[in-house]
């Protein structure tokens, strides 16, 4: 008969070092389980940080659906990987933009409709071009994206961490939108229209049949030049200038070429006889005077062979009440305060960097040409 020998103190002894044992089993195995959990978590949110954040260099806006929980330790540093790799392509394929995003699509493609009736063999067409400096496997999201909303967006631009902007001028670009406002400061020093956008949280609805676009006027669609005689002599000093040079043209600014290629394209409706049933309006909105100071903008569009189709010399009352009647698709401004008013009111405003408000700006770096 088999016996076991020894103390009663080596049996105790025993017994916990089997215990240990088996603690220490399970803590290693609870550690193993709850480092998977940590990691799952900490891949989602850098891809959800990654998406929300960026993709408009391109100014659009993507959401992360909920992806499956993965049990084990292997997976989720698999996905971890991926996620720093391939910009998320190994969870979710099927990511979709959010509905407000090209909020001005529809209209777009309204007036590119029109177009082909009239124009069925014109090439002169509006055309939107999705920029990213994201990797090209992206490419696949962004397909399903456009797909899901129907949007009209044909061409892309993934340049795999590489600033976009030393494409725009390949792109024939008349207007550069971003989220980010470095990114808009290097095209407008390109010569490129650009702007920052800014979306409203109480967007109002705006018409699918016909695009609507504001501009303020100084610093946008003219030079700087009136600022600059306000920021350094005020007001009234301004108003005698804004007189003594009422028919002498203002310079152009940054966003004049955007207005030109509009009413390139409105005249092509007009020449139709279809001026009233124009899907493109645009708007001056400006802070001017219209007795003191408006005559000289309205002769500067005139010199140029421009002309909007509304003007509103607010005479220095905000702007974002009367932006709320008009409901424009966008409105570009120079000053934030205006951009702020607008987007409170549920317009989307863009603001442009430009003139002797924004001169104090440390020196671009050089970049690479595109290749």
């Amino acid at each position: 008969m088999f016996q076991l020998k020894g103390s009663p103190l080596c049996f105790v002894s025993l017994f916990l070092s089997l215990f240990l044992c088996i603690s220490l089993l399970l803590y290693v195995y609870l550690l193993m389980n709850m480092f998977c959990v940590c990691v799952y978590a900490l891949a989602e949110c850098v891809s959800l940080i990654m998406w929300i954040c960026v993709l408009f260099d391109h100014s659009l806006t993507l959401y992360v659906p909920e992806a499956c929980f993965l049990g084990s330790l292997i997976p989720c540093m698999c996905v971890l990987l991926y996620e720093c790799l391939s910009v998320h392509v190994f969870v979710c394929l099927c990511i979709c933009l959010c509905p407000g995003v090209c909020l001005c699509s529809q209209a777009l493609e309204a007036v590119n409709t029109r177009l082909r009736e009239l124009y069925p063999d014109s090439e002169e067409l509006f055309d939107i071009v999705l920029m990213t400096n994201n990797h090209a496997q992206v490419g696949v999201r962004l397909i399903n994206t456009i797909n899901h909303y129907n949007l009209f967006i044909e061409r892309f631009c993934m340049t795999g961490g590489k600033s976009p902007i030393g494409y725009l001028k390949a792109y024939h670009t008349n207007l550069y939108l971003s989220s980010d406002a470095e990114k808009v400061q290097d095209a407008l020093e390109e010569g490129i229209a650009a702007a920052t956008i800014f979306s409203s949280d109480c967007a109002t609805e705006v018409s699918d049949t016909q695009l609507r676009v504001a501009f303020d006027g100084d610093a946008v669609l003219f030079s700087d030049e009136s600022e600059q005689i306000v920021k350094a002599h005020g007001l009234d000093k301004f108003f005698e200038h804004e007189k003594a040079h009422e028919n002498n043209p203002l310079a152009h600014g940054p966003l004049k070429c955007f207005l030109e290629a509009l009413g390139k394209l409105q005249k092509k409706f007009y020449a139709k006889g279809q001026r009233l049933e124009c899907p493109i309006r645009t708007y001056l909105v400006t802070a001017r005077s219209a007795a003191s100071s408006g005559a000289r903008a309205l002769k500067t569009l005139r010199s140029w062979g421009l002309e909007t189709d509304e003007a509103l010399f607010l005479a220095g009352a905000p702007k974002g009440p009367l932006l709320e009647k008009i409901r424009p698709h966008i409105f570009f401004d120079d000053q934030m305060f205006h951009v702020e008013g607008a987007t409170e009111m549920g317009t989307v405003a863009a603001h442009v960097p430009y003139g002797v408000a924004h001169k104090f700006r440390k020196p671009a770096e050089k970049r690479e040409p595109a290749k």
